[in-house]
């Protein structure tokens, strides 16, 4: 007997262990380190990497290896919270004007069309000037609705794809309720479709989770952002360009990771399909 195994791709299994050899010390080093991450050493300022104190020390003598990892932690938090809210809004509406069409359709894509009319960061800029609540909640508020659009319109197109299949059809014709349909018979089958929405939508909200800190509307002094951190190391690049190299390494290893898990899930996705 010959067994069909789905064999995982090697860039999936590469971009998991990317990630996780990344996520360990984002969660270990800030418990075990012992080290403030926010404390100040006048006669520590601007040291290059060396043994204790691996990855230098900034302008004011704060470790800099502590404060990438704990920086990273607050980026990658704020990105995974931003993608939940997206997701979860844009998923449904996406979902409710692909499945049901009609008047819902036209309304729910407009409203879609007006939000992606503005410059992303334009718009995240007015929604958290807008918005009461402080710090990283405004934020993944402000980037959560920006988020939307994106997610509703994948799965509009995944959810109005699978609804035209035999077995949607023989399930109506057989009085199988609409809401069950939809949750049950229809999301489901748009998974290979949505993973990899989700891995691109988790990079983008890192960047743009950075990008908002680098402009100063993000994390805010003395906490650590990565974004932030780039922000300060820019200054330094002449005096202390090993500070640059660090954020940015810490800034593009996890979204090569997810890159390639992203990449793998969807070429799964496509060996599935045929």
């Amino acid at each position: 007997m010959i067994r069909n195994k789905k064999r995982v791709p090697p860039g999936l299994a590469a971009g998991a262990a990317i990630l996780l050899l990344f996520l360990l010390p984002t969660v270990l080093v800030p418990l075990v380190s012992g080290v403030d991450p926010n404390a100040m050493q006048a006669g520590a300022k601007l040291l290059p990497p060396a043994a204790g104190r691996w990855f230098g020390t900034d302008q004011f003598g704060r470790d800099i290896f502590v404060r990438v990892f704990v920086g990273a932690g607050a980026t990658l938090s704020v990105a995974a919270a931003t993608v939940l809210i997206g997701a979860f809004f844009g998923v449904l509406t996406g979902a409710v004007s692909g499945f049901f069409g009609g008047w819902a359709d036209a309304v729910l894509m407009r409203l879609n069309d007006a939000v992606t009319a503005f410059p992303a960061v334009l718009l995240a800029l007015v929604l958290m000037s807008l918005f009461s609540s402080g710090g990283a909640g405004r934020l993944i508020l402000a980037l959560g609705v920006v988020f939307i659009p994106g997610y509703a319109r994948v799965t509009r197109g995944a959810v109005a794809s699978v609804s035209a299949r035999g077995y949607i059809a023989a399930a109506r014709s057989q009085g199988v309720r609409r809401g069950r349909i939809l949750f049950v018979h229809v999301l489901p089958n748009t998974l290979p479709s949505l993973l990899p929405a989700l891995t691109i939508g988790f990079n983008n909200a890192v960047l743009a989770e950075a990008g908002m800190s680098y402009l100063g509307v993000g994390a805010a002094p003395p906490d650590a952002s990565l974004g932030l951190m780039l922000s300060e190391a820019q200054g330094l690049l002449f005096s202390a360009p090993w500070y640059a190299l660090i954020v940015c390494a810490a800034l593009l290893i996890p979204v090569f990771g997810v890159g390639l898990i992203g990449a793998g899930l969807q070429r799964m996705g496509g060996e599935a399909r045929a």
